[in-house]
């Protein structure tokens, strides 16, 4: 179905207007519009193909411009004077708009009174081209209905600016205009520089534009992060490639009075498998980033706030006490730099640095970043080190630091307080609202934040590694237990993950056996939501240490781990088989003799035989499935656990004696004949 919107409407135009160039009909069809506001050269820009692609959309202001009555007949004259006298057959140009319109599925009151100014006479076409082309301003600009609401299906999540953010007009002003223009933007611009809540502050000034807005923060992979979108109707046992492509499917439904702000994208495109499919999808999307995207791709640089809004924030701290001169030196010494200029505002308030004592270090002090600080390389070394160095001035007490450490592990877009208080054996929320309020954490409706470059800096200067993080990390070993799909198990699990991806990144690992412990653990638990990218980031990182590791029951576990992924992601039964074997040798035969075995040993030899019956029998190979899998029987047997308490052994029993049967009726065929 075709639609009357100003696109097709300007298509049929662009057939009939042959004597003008093909760029120019835009310009003088809204004329006066761009005139009146100074922005005739923005006109010029709107060529003919992007309009027509609806690549290019006239901004909301010129929607309403073009709404006022009085401002019909500026439209009129613009078509009268400027484009009627250019269009070659004036009826056959009518006789094609009418022909959109009744092809259009708008409502019958809408079609009559389009149709009812159909010109009778040459002098009555101006008349109907304006009626027509004021209509299809406000018409959708994709084919087909304009976007369900979202509220219907996702939990959406709220969007809250934040309040001390200043200035940026000209640059929301900017924005606004490329967003009409462009489906998908990336907002660039090095960490802590203020582009998360620059698109805040945009949502909260445009939001009546959008049926719909979502904000939702990357989680290692696009894959994660759409799946991991809270909708009403998902099954909790629903396994992550399924939930992404339901998720998917709905998004597709979206046309571009949605908007999706996808924060911290801080990758390039080429490295997420997905991205693709999230830029085919109809609506407006923005990414924010800090890395150099390229020249493919529609990019809004965001550069540092203007030094006059500092002053406004300071003020809005209420950072009264310091002379404009002095602020103006230490505004100056950071570069403007928006997040380190905060720091400093805060520091200024509670420390007993005086400013020009803070200056001063800023200016002589040096923190001697080395190679092993988490340096992103997506941002300046110096916008670093300034961080690295006010966030140091804070002179944390131990406690402080602690929980810092701790939340330099916890991912982007925050935890639940009840959720890190069980991980991290807190009492009570004291800490961290002595934190919030000097402006490491952030801190409300239960959700605990970092930005990432405080997150960066707490890592770098409290080292989490194995033994300072041993209660957190064999906390969050435990949550990898719950194997079982139920709703808690699955709300928790992206946080889960996204803590073991920020313990691979940032601890020290100055404990093998019990770093690979860890991963030995986490592994199997992306496994339970058939999380490709994270099992191979697991299995990527034990390869780095298995040759070291002294205690074989983790090494087994650890080919146990590449056994699963050959046979669920590469669909390779032969290559499990072999990982699988392999493990079995590093395990202990239980079966044999009367020794006493630990019940890591015991769940381990039944996990492998239990496996291997799987493999095999779906290898065809039914001998060696029934010798695995009567071993597992016999493991039941000896430490007494009922086989129907294992559903795996049940089901590969059943099929077992199905293979069985099948063959045994195939020999009596052919022993008949």
């Amino acid at each position: 179905m075709v639609i009357c919107d100003f696109a097709e409407v300007f298509g049929i135009l662009l057939r009939y207007a042959v004597s003008l160039k093909k760029d120019e009909l835009y310009s003088k069809i809204l004329y006066s519009y761009y005139e009146f506001n100074g922005k005739l050269d923005i006109a010029a820009e709107y060529t003919a193909n992007k309009v027509r692609n609806r690549k290019k959309v006239l901004e909301r202001e010129g929607r309403q411009f073009y709404s006022e009555t009085e401002n019909y007949t500026v439209l009129y004259d613009d078509l009268n004077d400027r484009v009627i006298p250019h269009i070659s057959d004036k009826f056959g140009m009518c006789d094609e708009i009418r022909q959109l319109i009744i092809s259009d599925g708008m409502n019958e009151s809408d079609r009559d009174t389009l149709l009812s100014n159909y010109p009778k006479a040459e002098d009555e076409i101006t008349d109907f081209l304006t009626k027509v082309i004021i209509f299809s301003l406000n018409r959708p600009t994709k084919a087909g209905a304009e976007s369900p609401s979202m509220s219907e299906r996702i939990n959406i999540p709220t969007i809250s600016s934040c309040k001390y953010f200043c200035g940026r007009e000209k640059k929301l002003k900017a924005f606004s205009e490329m967003l009409e223009a462009e489906d998908k933007i990336f907002i660039y611009g090095v960490g802590g520089i203020g582009k998360s809540e620059f698109v805040k502050k945009f949502i909260k000034d445009n939001k009546s534009d959008f049926t719909n807005i979502l904000f939702i923060t990357y989680a290692d992979s696009l894959k994660n992060t759409i799946a991991g979108i809270n909708f009403k109707g998902d099954k909790s046992d629903e396994i992550l490639e399924n939930l992404y492509t339901q998720h998917m499917n709905y998004l597709r439904v979206m046309q571009n009075d949605t908007l999706i702000v996808i924060d911290n994208f801080d990758i390039v495109p080429e490295d997420d498998e997905n991205f693709d499919d999230i830029m085919e999808l109809n609506c407006k999307i923005i990414f924010t980033t800090r890395s150099h995207i390229g020249e493919d791709y529609a990019v809004f640089e965001m550069p540092n706030i203007e030094r006059q809004y500092l002053f406004e924030i300071a003020e809005k701290l209420k950072v009264t006490d310091v002379d404009r001169e002095t602020l103006d030196r230490i505004f100056a010494a950071l570069y403007d730099h928006t997040l380190a200029c905060e720091l400093i505002l805060r520091l200024l308030k509670k420390s007993a640095f005086t400013a020009d004592e803070l200056l001063d270090k800023i200016l002589n002090e040096h923190v001697g970043l080395d190679v092993s600080d988490k340096i992103r390389k997506d941002i300046s070394a110096t916008y670093y080190e300034h961080i690295h160095q006010l966030f140091r001035l804070f002179a944390l007490t131990d406690e402080q630091k602690n929980i810092m450490r701790l939340l330099s592990l916890i991912p982007v877009n925050g935890i639940r307080d009840e959720y890190f208080m069980q991980l991290s054996n807190i009492k009570n929320m004291n800490v961290i609202n002595e934190l919030d309020e000097i402006g490491l954490v952030q801190y409300s409706e239960h959700i605990i934040c970092v930005h990432p470059l405080i997150g960066e800096a707490a890592a770098a200067d409290f080292a989490p590694d194995m033994d300072n993080c041993c209660s957190f990390m064999e906390k969050l070993i435990d949550e990898f237990q719950h194997h079982l799909y139920t709703k808690m198990n699955v709300m928790r699990q992206a946080t889960i993950l996204e803590i073991a991806d920020r313990i691979v990144e940032f601890t020290a690992k100055n404990d093998i056996e019990r770093y690979f412990y860890f991963l030995i653990n986490a592994c199997p638990y992306a496994e339970t939501f058939e999380d490709e990218h994270r099992m191979k980031s697991y299995i990527s990182e034990m390869e780095r240490y298995v040759d070291i590791v002294s205690d074989n029951l983790s090494k087994a576990v650890y080919f146990m781990c590449k056994a699963a992924f050959a046979k669920l992601f590469n669909e390779n039964t032969v290559a499990a088989i072999k990982f699988t074997r392999t493990a079995q040798k590093l395990v202990p035969d239980i079966l044999l003799g009367d020794k006493e075995y630990s019940q890591r040993e015991i769940s381990l030899y039944y996990n492998i035989c239990n496996n291997l019956g799987a493999f095999y029998l779906d290898n065809h190979e039914n001998f060696n499935a029934k010798k695995f899998l009567e071993k597992s029987q016999m493991i039941c047997e000896k430490y007494k656990t009922p086989i129907y308490e294992l559903p795996a052994l049940v089901n590969s029993l059943g099929k077992l004696e199905t293979a069985e049967r099948g063959n045994s009726m195939e020999m009596i065929g052919l022993n008949g004949k």
